[in-house]
């Protein structure tokens, strides 16, 4: 009907601003095969997995968080998820700010190998990389759960190479080096 349409629309502009609540809450996925939407995660699928390897209960998916409390997830997370798929040409060509943004609380960060992804980061080195799939997400999640140390390790390392590459000022500085020299 018209108003499923609207419905729907709604649900898939909010999810590209980052609020899947709509999308997960009150269209079900079989909606979106049938229309021919691919969805980047089948958040059942998830879900399933969770429960399959028992971590369900240690596993928070959030949504819509406050600054104020932001930072402190970030910090105490086991790991951080920074989702790049190899089919979309924004994930292939650009470099994912969420990236530093992660790096910076020194947790190791779970993400695919794309776009910038192999020129900084190692996988069980300084970051999880994993295959686009969700079953392959969760054991990097399960990887990490299992070995806190490792976790440890990976995320200094990942800090470490953010303050190399991604700190802006040392880049400022080196660009005003870089002008003063013309």
């Amino acid at each position: 009907s018209y108003m499923d349409t609207i419905k729907i629309k709604k649900a898939l502009v909010k999810a590209q601003m980052g609020d899947y609540t709509a999308m997960v809450k009150d269209i079900p996925y079989a909606t979106f095969e049938k229309l021919n939407i691919p969805l980047q995660f089948d958040f059942k699928k998830i879900d399933e997995i969770l429960v399959k390897y028992n971590i369900k209960d240690v596993t928070k998916i959030k949504i819509k968080i406050p600054q104020s409390e932001l930072y402190e997830i970030y910090d105490t997370s086991i790991g951080l998820i920074v989702q790049l798929d190899p089919h979309n040409i924004q994930d292939v060509s650009r470099f994912s700010q969420k990236i530093a943004e992660y790096v910076e609380s020194k947790r190791p960060i779970i993400t695919s190998n794309v776009g910038e992804i192999p020129y900084y980061f190692k996988h069980n080195e300084s970051a999880m990389i994993a295959d686009y799939t969700a079953e392959d997400y969760a054991k990097c999640m399960i990887e990490l759960i299992e070995n806190p140390q490792k976790a440890d390790a990976i995320g200094v390392n990942g800090y470490n190479i953010g303050n190399t590459h991604f700190n802006n000022t040392k880049h400022g500085i080196n660009i005003k080096r870089f002008l003063k020299n013309l």
